[in-house]
């Protein structure tokens, strides 16, 4: 019986077809008949895994997460397992990757590994394999580390705060900085996590906020106090009423408020007949609460009008003060008859 071959390639989509031909067989037999044989099929051929691309994946972390990684093999693998960035500890003897609660840990890179055994005709058996590695980034919430003060939290005036709030956040976190008691936002930046604050006052005395927010979870904050420190003087912000009026046997209040730290001493003291510490009068009562100093008069005398002297000091020169005048109205009128 005499054969002939004829062989030709084929392209096909298969990334075995690169390396397999399609083949074509013409056999003459003794009596004259003659048989083609065609092979059609790349799954006639015995070859190595081939495993589809997978690349990078997200999820969020605390969801539960899978993936399957995709072999085509003549014939069907015999192992098929995940490891993760090179990590001998970490191995998955399973087609499918399967975590059931995702964690911020869980991130890197993993790589699935299939291996088959064939036989080619004429050959010694043959183990192949086949990797393919993607990237899974977990995603989580913004959290606040530490909020802290490069500088001592108490400061001279003039001098230079920087504050600094440590966020772990993916993907990063907007950041903004606010002082308590205001509305305005002092500092808001994607990358930017301090607040520097130069030339500081008394005024900035306060608690400051660093506020973190990525999206995926809910916002988190966290304040610092800081403080500066200086001599006492008028606060301008709650100016004092220094003509206080009222009438005989009436009552007056006479506050002063000022801007001090440490918090200052008030001392008041009646001007007119000689200098005299009021507080010692029945009629008056001095209460003090951190800043602010109010002088009490109650049940008026002829003697209690006039100007009222109040003074505020503390460790850091110079002291403050301020003058009251208190004013009689409604004075009865005497008629003398002639």
């Amino acid at each position: 019986m005499s054969r002939t071959f004829h062989e030709k390639n084929h392209h096909r989509k298969d990334p075995r077809a690169e390396r397999l031909p399609l083949l074509f067989a013409h056999y003459d037999t003794q009596d004259g008949a003659s048989i083609l044989f065609r092979v059609e099929s790349l799954d006639e051929f015995p070859d190595g895994p081939i495993i589809s691309h997978i690349g990078y994946m997200e999820t969020v972390e605390g969801n539960s997460f899978s993936m399957t990684c995709q072999v085509d093999s003549n014939p069907l693998p015999f192992s098929v397992s995940w490891t993760k960035d090179n990590n001998e500890t970490f191995h998955f003897n399973s087609s499918v990757l399967t975590i059931d609660h995702v964690s911020r840990y869980d991130s890197g890179t993993y790589k699935c590994t299939a291996a088959n055994l064939i036989h080619p005709s004429g050959q010694f058996e043959q183990s192949l394999n086949d990797t393919e590695e993607f990237y899974l980034n977990v995603q989580y919430g913004a959290e606040i580390i530490n909020v802290s003060i490069l500088e001592n939290s108490t400061l001279n005036e003039n001098g230079t705060a920087t504050l600094l709030c440590q966020i772990d956040s993916n993907p990063e976190s907007n950041i903004s900085w606010t002082k308590q008691g205001t509305e305005s936002t002092l500092s808001i930046s994607v990358l930017q996590s301090q607040l520097i604050l130069e030339n500081v006052q008394c005024t900035d005395t306060g608690n400051y906020t660093c506020r973190a927010s990525n999206g995926i979870s809910d916002p988190v904050e966290q304040w610092i106090q800081i403080y500066v420190t200086c001599h006492p003087r008028t606060d301008i912000r709650s100016p004092p009423v220094t003509k206080v009026y009222s009438k005989l046997n009436g009552n007056a209040n006479l506050t002063y408020t000022v801007i001090s730290l440490p918090e200052p001493t008030f001392t008041w003291s009646f001007i007119g007949n000689g200098s005299q510490n009021i507080c010692m009068s029945h009629s008056a009562k001095q209460d003090d609460a951190g800043l602010q100093s109010t002088i009490k008069l109650i049940n008026l005398d002829m003697n209690d009008f006039g100007f009222y002297k109040v003074k505020a000091y503390n460790s850091f020169p110079p002291s403050a003060s301020e003058v009251f005048e208190l004013i009689q109205v409604g004075k009865q009128l005497i008629f003398i008859k002639s």
